[in-house]
């Protein structure tokens, strides 16, 4: 009870008393370092330092040194230990009471405070136990508060920091909430806040892409979402004027270095899917070149138009879908002859790609593309091309694959009315 009569005091006397609550605070913070007190008192004693803290503001920023690290030392996962599931709330019920007071004073310890953080949320998940909820549930917050309220010159630099020591430890499933505050940040600061860090972010981007390349996890495809994610909250506070720079240098990083290099293709594309959809017509604006390389990556990819390619269907798959974007938002004629003439042939290739058949989903994703490739073609002459080369493909030895040029036409004609 003694702990609890001085948070309540705190609130009532630190400001008329500050120098007596400081001197209370530390003896406190002194006393919490000892490996030796029970749960259920250092549970209290958390608390009252945290209150103490928030009542004090500025004057405690000297105990923050001893008390953050012992917070975050403290922010273990024990399974099968109710005690060590009420501790946990108190640690980060504390942690966020000390961010939403002095969050300009944490800059020597975000780092620790980010990587303890991106560990504890994949912990928690993996317990499936109702009574982490709460737990969770400040965890959330905690980040909303780093985003909302320290500076993002701090955060930037700690986050690259983070994913380093991530990748180095191989603790990949860090990197989804990692990432997933950095979306939270790009939610809440200004384009032009993000404009004066655009080339460190740039970088980190270029970095966390490679993921694809240099890592052995199953659980790929799911980091990656997270990290495209990310940067396409990014992207859409850039402007034309600043998002140009950063695609040049992705397509560059993608295409241009290591155009061999589909494990970067497949991220390139699976970005392109989510900024075309995101921005729709404007994503036509640099489009361009994206429409050179998709047409000879698409037979790359196609074991029916050469021997000994590397088949990749996940490739295959984000090119479609990055193309049936640009062909759904095409109001200016942007695929005109020459475009269609690149493009035009591989996609409607796909009908005889003996993966594509098998796949229901592939199916419907080729049936999409053509059918709106036709309505984007920008005069009669390419829409005869169109249809002539996919009635071609009813006239394939394959049962399947005269089926499915069937449906194309199906659709081509449902969409042109």
């Amino acid at each position: 009870y003694s702990l609890m009569s001085i948070k309540y005091l705190a609130r009532k006397l630190s400001d008329d008393n500050p120098e007596e609550f400081v001197e209370i605070l530390e003896q406190l913070t002194t006393v919490l370092d000892n490996e030796n007190i029970h749960t259920p008192v250092l549970v209290n004693l958390v608390i009252c330092i945290a209150e103490l803290t928030a009542a004090l503001k500025v004057r405690a920023i000297s105990i923050l040194g001893q008390f953050v690290p012992i917070v975050l030392r403290l922010m273990v996962v024990k399974e099968n230990d109710p005690s060590a599931f009420l501790l946990l709330y108190s640690t980060t019920t504390a942690l966020l009471r000390v961010i939403e007071t002095v969050p300009l004073f944490l800059s020597p310890y975000l780092v620790h405070m980010i990587t303890q953080l991106t560990r504890l949320g994949p912990g928690l998940k993996l317990l499936n136990d109702s009574k982490i909820a709460p737990t969770m549930a400040k965890i959330t917050k905690i980040w909303t508060a780093l985003a909302q309220l320290v500076p993002t010159r701090v955060l930037i630099p700690a986050i690259d920091e983070v994913y380093d020591r991530i990748i180095q430890k191989e603790q990949y499933k860090s990197v989804e909430p990692l990432m997933d505050f950095l979306f939270e940040i790009f939610q809440h600061v200004e384009g032009k806040v993000i404009k004066n860090y655009q080339s460190e972010l740039t970088e980190f981007f270029l970095k966390a892409m490679t993921f694809r390349c240099d890592v052995e996890f199953s659980e790929v495809n799911e980091i990656e979402f997270n990290v495209i994610r990310a940067l396409v909250a990014l992207i859409m506070k850039l402007s034309e004027g600043s998002f140009r720079p950063l695609f040049e240098s992705v397509f560059t990083w993608a295409i241009r270095d290591e155009p061999d290099n589909f494990n970067r293709a497949i991220t390139f594309f699976r970005l392109t899917t989510e900024v075309s959809a995101a921005l729709k017509s404007l994503f036509l604006l640099f489009a361009s070149e994206l429409i050179d390389v998709a047409g000879p990556l698409l037979d790359k990819c196609n074991p029916s138009k050469e021997e000994h390619v590397e088949a990749n269907l996940y490739l295959t798959e984000f090119i479609l879908r990055t193309l049936h974007n640009i062909f759904l938002h095409d109001h200016q004629n942007f695929i005109n002859s020459h475009r269609f003439d690149v493009i035009m042939q591989p996609v409607v290739d796909q009908i005889e790609n003996e993966q594509v058949v098998e796949s229901e989903k592939m199916q419907e994703l080729v049936r999409l593309s053509v059918a709106q490739l036709a309505v984007a073609a920008s005069d009669d002459i390419l829409y005869k091309q169109l249809n002539y080369q996919v009635l071609m493909k009813t006239r394939s030895e394959n049962a399947a694959q005269r089926i499915f040029g069937i449906k194309v036409c199906v659709d081509m004609a449902k969409k042109l009315g």
